[in-house]
């Protein structure tokens, strides 16, 4: 069985190599490590390439996205850097990876563990300041329900950082649609919750880290209006009919 982490990249130099270490002490010889870099200024790259590890791929992001959309709740540049590290998955399993976190030692074990049984899991994980300080223990208090696939869409709780899944879920979120203004995490969660099995697990596998520079949405509050969070809501809801 063979492992994809699917890392995006944007100026994280201060924090990528603790990250880096703590997946790659995970991965076996013929996993991967897919980073996708959406032009770094800083020394990023340079960092990732010092470690000089056959199982890293760097590959670049073009920075292409719809940029028409009138409706957003996330940075949809996030969304499409992570999907292009996905273009060269070729892991059994894939997890998701930001670039300032830090994962537990047994992150991948106690995932493959609950996949067994499941085609995605949303694990918990507690939240570190810069410093590496934990500053809440665990994330979620009360583990999010999954619902029915046609309730979920308008209230996911489906973070990208916190996930891993089967290969068998891209079958039915590939090619993330144009129209749809949710996240790439979101809608792969909607589409394993239609299609598959999908699990929020309490076990707290990594420490998110919380800083100002943070390029992630966690935890921070939305700037749209009440009719904007309802209309991308609804074009999720048609879109995951339609598949």
């Amino acid at each position: 069985m063979k492992i994809s982490v699917c890392m995006g990249t944007h100026n994280g130099s201060k924090y990528i190599l603790k990250q880096i270490e703590s997946i790659l002490i995970q991965l076996n010889e013929n996993d991967e490590l897919i980073i996708s870099d959406d032009g770094s200024s800083d020394n990023t790259i340079s960092i990732i390439e010092s470690i000089r590890d056959k199982r890293i791929k760097i590959v670049n992001f073009d920075g292409i996205y719809p940029k028409e959309r009138k409706f957003s709740i996330i940075n949809h540049k996030i969304s499409y850097n992570f999907l292009n590290a996905l273009k060269y998955a070729n892991g059994d399993i894939i997890f998701f990876s930001d670039q300032d976190d830090i994962w537990s030692s047994e992150k991948i074990k106690k995932s493959l563990a609950y996949l067994q049984n499941y085609d995605l899991i949303i694990s918990n994980f507690s939240i570190i300041n810069s410093y590496d300080e934990i500053i809440l223990p665990a994330f979620y208090k009360r583990m999010p329900n999954v619902k029915k696939w046609f309730i979920e869409p308008f209230n996911p709780h489906f973070t990208g950082c916190a996930m891993a899944f089967k290969k068998e879920v891209l079958d039915y979120a590939i090619p993330f649609p144009n129209e749809l203004s949710c996240g790439h995490d979101n809608w792969l969660g909607l589409c394993a919750n239609k299609y598959g099995k999908v699990k929020f697990i309490e076990d707290v596998l990594f420490m998110h880290r919380v800083h100002d520079s943070n390029n992630s949405y966690l935890g921070k509050k939305s700037n749209n209006s009440f009719f904007q969070k309802i209309n991308w809501r609804l074009i999720a809801f048609i879109n995951l009919m339609k598949r």
